[in-house]
């Protein structure tokens, strides 16, 4: 038998689990569809920050502000702790002209009231003693917070459930079909129907979007990561140098004191403390397709970077590492939209900010597909606006 659903989502991550709670809320039959399990792919394999700092001025930054506003309202609903905790964020200067670049930001983002603020050499080691004696300064926001992200899965995943949704792990989608006023999803596990499609697969939707015949111009960008072993109270909230946004955006406006394999890799440090005691330590930014293995070339230079901030990294033992790959647009920004194809919506392309977004995400799709008013225009978001301007696969 054919199993009907107001609205099926596509994908089992944070993103995904996000718009069926939401979509519950609203009175909705929903099914989400996962090929693995929860949370199996960018989900489980990224940091846990909730962050404004580095969101590029302007809608980014409104539409990052409205996300990080939701989760204090969202995690009372959900009967798991996902270890949410607004501990605050710090970016740190390597060098003068890094200092006032920091002031200029500090403007830009108060005027789009963030509490971000600037602490001078003596204030930022106050903060975090442990960062090298020659680190010149940092930007430091109390709105800033870290998560679980597995967890914010599963309990998004289990609140949608609360309020009606079913979950279908390792249910595989094969193909999509249209038929009037629905669509049609073929699985590893049967067929299902709904009038609305939403393709929330992350890196892998344009493989669900071909099945219809929509290029969805979203390709993967890998990241690695360092797990420490217990090395309680290192530092008291998440830290990141302040070349990670020239990293993240591509931009090369300061030089900074890396070696050539760094700059290949995109490497910045990113160093943050986990429940448990553990490190997270990072990062990196690299076009490889769909790779996602770990490169030994890439965690030596993650690691040579951390120890230049953290000189007493050299002596902790590292117990792990990762990578895992997040889903790229050209301008860096999510697609949240309509198709061409009547009943068939996209969210997806949220590279690394996808556990920052994914609330406001939910709801802006939620917004859409039940016709409610929308927080947010469609337009900056939309598919049509890559039109004449594909991003393919490298």
């Amino acid at each position: 038998m054919m199993t009907g659903f107001d609205s099926i989502i596509i994908g089992g991550g944070v993103i995904g689990t996000s718009i069926a709670y939401h979509l519950a809320q609203h009175g909705l039959r929903v099914a989400l569809l996962e090929r693995g399990a929860l949370a199996s792919g960018s989900s489980s394999k990224c940091d846990g920050d909730v962050q404004i700092v580095d969101s590029k001025i302007g809608l980014p930054t409104q539409f990052t502000g409205a996300s990080m506003r939701l989760f204090s309202d969202v995690t009372r609903n959900m009967d798991i702790d996902i270890h949410y905790e607004k501990s605050g964020s710090l970016f740190v200067f390597e060098t003068d002209e890094e200092i006032e670049a920091g002031k200029k930001l500090v403007a830009e983002k108060r005027e789009f009231g963030v509490d971000l603020y600037q602490l001078d050499a003596y204030e930022v080691h106050e903060k975090e003693p442990k960062l090298a004696p020659d680190i010149v300064g940092g930007i430091f926001t109390r709105d800033d917070a870290q998560v679980d992200p597995m967890l914010l899965t599963f309990g998004l995943a289990e609140a949608a459930k609360k309020r009606g949704a079913q979950i279908f792990q390792h249910t595989e989608v094969t193909g999509i079909r249209q038929v009037p006023g629905q669509l049609i999803v073929s699985t590893v596990r049967g067929d299902y129907r709904a009038r609305n499609v939403i393709n929330a697969a992350g890196v892998w939707a344009p493989v669900i979007g071909n099945m219809l015949g929509i290029d969805i111009p979203i390709i993967p960008r890998q990241g690695q990561l360092l797990v420490s072993e217990n090395v309680e109270r290192f530092v008291s909230c998440s830290v990141t140098e302040y070349g990670y946004m020239m990293t993240k955006y591509a931009e090369n406006k300061l030089k900074r004191n890396t070696t050539a394999e760094m700059d290949e890799f995109g490497v910045a440090m990113l160093v943050e403390p986990r429940h448990g005691n553990n490190l997270l330590i990072g990062s990196c930014r690299r076009f490889v397709g769909y790779n996602e293995k770990n490169d030994y070339r890439v965690i030596s230079a993650i690691a040579q970077r951390a120890c230049r901030f953290f000189p007493a990294l050299r002596s902790a033992n590292m117990i792990r590492s990762y990578a895992g790959l997040r889903p790229y647009t050209a301008d860096q920004n999510p697609i949240i939209s309509r198709t061409p194809v009547d009943g068939f919506y996209i969210a997806a392309g949220h590279e690394g900010a996808g556990i920052t977004l994914s609330l406001i995400t939910g709801q802006l799709m939620s917004e859409i597909i039940c016709g409610k008013p929308l927080s947010f225009p469609e337009a900056p978001f939309s598919l049509a606006r890559f039109e004449g301007n594909r991003l393919h696969n490298r």
